[in-house]
């Protein structure tokens, strides 16, 4: 159908059916428009929503790991005030007083590089009263 066979078809209608098919397109396009609107509106209330939801979630989650930090902090402090533990690294700090500080870093490369020289001071501290204290802990 072409706009002419239409223009014609609408020119032969009775007065009437002109009025009632002009408020029923007016009826469909309002209706369309407000489904239009409504569908808008309920998707940026509900991404609103989510993103709040999300905001919330994302502050209980630092919280929860700000907790967990501080538990972990108040454990470590108790060990840290722990006599023996206290006693062992003063021994400990008075046995490697004369070190340099180049000793004490190619000590740190060779733990680092897991070299065969370094084994024996790994097994001497892996087998240290207070390491076994601080692996069960």
């Amino acid at each position: 159908m072409n706009i002419k066979k239409i223009y014609h078809m609408w020119l032969n209608w009775k007065i009437g059916a002109k009025i009632t098919s002009s408020l029923l397109s007016v009826t469909l396009f309002s209706i369309l428009v407000l489904l239009a609107a409504n569908y808008y509106t309920n998707i940026s209330q509900s991404t609103a929503q989510i993103g709040s939801q999300m905001m919330i979630l994302g502050d209980q989650t630092v919280l929860r790991a700000a907790e967990k930090v501080e538990a972990g902090v108040k454990n470590l402090e108790t060990l840290a005030r722990t006599p023996s533990i206290v006693t062992a690294v003063q021994t400990a700090n008075l046995k490697r007083a004369d070190w340099t500080a180049e000793e004490i870093a190619a000590l740190d490369q060779s733990w680092k590089d897991d070299a065969p020289d370094i084994v024996t001071t790994q097994n001497e501290i892996s087998n240290n009263y207070i390491s076994q204290y601080l692996s069960d802990f």
